[in-house]
């Protein structure tokens, strides 16, 4: 089965290359976002798509070029799901970090064993 680490790295390329069916392959139906004041549920990938479309291009106007992950803390629940606490830097070209945002993740191992996100929570980092 994928690692933790080995998601993070597939789905951070693929925010970083604006692949925008990667970024849907990374996710799992039905699923939630939720965030401070809002509860999105998504019944199909193609929604994932038409979400990422606009972020990618605000990120990339801003000079983000690459999304790196940084896995603070990671455990299963049970033999297929995972909880994940990750700090994303999202970098310029020159490597320099231009902004950070704090997300929880719950994953579930899909039948071809890779995971996928089914709930997301972003939220301000821990002070």
């Amino acid at each position: 089965m994928e690692t933790i680490e080995q998601f993070f790295e597939r789905y951070g390329r693929a925010l970083s290359e604006g692949d925008l069916a990667g970024i849907a392959a990374c996710y799992m139906v039905p699923g939630l976002v939720l965030g401070s004041g809002a509860s999105i549920p998504i019944s199909d990938l193609a929604e994932v798509e038409r979400a990422f479309a606009d972020a990618a291009e605000q990120y990339r106007s801003q000079g983000l070029t690459r999304a790196r992950a940084e896995v603070v803390t990671s455990y299963s629940l049970s033999s297929e799901v995972w909880l994940a606490e990750v700090n994303w830097g999202y970098l310029s070209t020159a490597g320099e970090s231009l902004h950070q945002e704090h997300y929880h993740y719950l994953l579930r191992a899909s039948p071809d064993e890779k995971l996928r996100i089914q709930v997301v929570i972003a939220h301000s980092p821990p002070r």
